[in-house]
């Protein structure tokens, strides 16, 4: 059945760039716009007008400004909404409680939807001086040690259409340093680790690690969160050892439900 809008039928476009999408879904797929067009008897014009329509929602992405097509970041989120069917939440939890407990400060597990970071499961330290939850709960992309590490661990591609969007931390404040970013990037992929010092909220240090699917693709990031004066540099160490350590146990144990599953099935 046609989609019809003021009298004009637009599901044959939308069928074509369905089945453009689906030429890219095999391994290793790459094609030009040229390729693309001379496949689907497209014109250049409407085959460019496609291929912008699945760039810009991320579906598919050019490799390296050769022209050529591959799949985006878009269907990687998707990729993992599959391989994730709502359970990172519920793999996380216990292990959040752990670090809670170890730690008596607040911890938070997020994941990232879209272009922003979402807590998944938190809970908050029971002392009277404590870091809330609420500033963390919707903050751009590029603040905070729990951010950083979503930002750190997705594709440069990813990275390059989700961060011009972002704008200054604080009103007044200057832009994103996107180069200084890309180092600090860099540095908590090598350290495997991300710190934040008051980026959020003046006064708060955080710590934040990253847990992995079995595939490699992220899961989330588990943060540590506390008063500053509570957090300084000479405990720092045995903090990020904690975090590091109870991150790897949450993609041990999602590894472990994996197995569980294919042996079931």
């Amino acid at each position: 059945m046609a989609i019809q809008k003021e009298g004009v039928a637009h599901y044959p476009s939308f069928e074509r760039i369905i089945d453009i999408w689906l030429s890219f879904v095999t391994p290793g797929a790459v094609h030009s716009a040229l390729a693309i067009a001379r496949r689907f008897g497209t014109s250049r014009s409407s085959t460019y007008r496609y291929l912008q329509i699945l760039r810009e929602r991320g579906l598919i992405e050019e490799v390296d400004g050769t022209g050529n097509y591959r799949l985006g970041s878009a269907f990687v989120n998707l990729v993992r909404s599959c391989e994730d069917p709502g359970t990172s939440a519920s793999i996380a939890e216990p292990f959040v409680h752990e670090l809670a407990a170890a730690s008596g400060e607040t911890v938070l597990f997020t994941t990232r939807i879209g272009d922003r970071v979402i807590c998944a499961v938190a809970l908050e330290s029971r002392q009277a001086v404590r870091v809330s939850l609420d500033p963390v709960r919707n903050v751009p992309l590029h603040l905070g040690s729990s951010a950083k590490v979503h930002l750190a661990y997705m594709s440069e591609a990813e990275r390059a259409r989700l961060l011009p969007r972002q704008g200054p931390a604080r009103a007044g404040s200057r832009p994103v340093d996107l180069q200084a970013l890309e180092r600090a990037l860099q540095e908590i992929r090598d350290r495997g680790y991300a710190i934040s010092d008051g980026e959020i909220e003046a006064g708060v240090r955080s710590i934040s690690a990253p847990a992995f699917f079995p595939s490699g693709a992220l899961i989330g990031a588990l943060t540590v969160a506390a008063p500053a004066f509570r957090l300084p540099d000479k405990i720092l160490k045995q903090a990020v050892l904690q975090v590091v350590a109870a991150a790897r146990h949450i993609s041990e144990a999602a590894s472990s439900s994996q197995a569980r599953r294919i042996s079931a099935a």
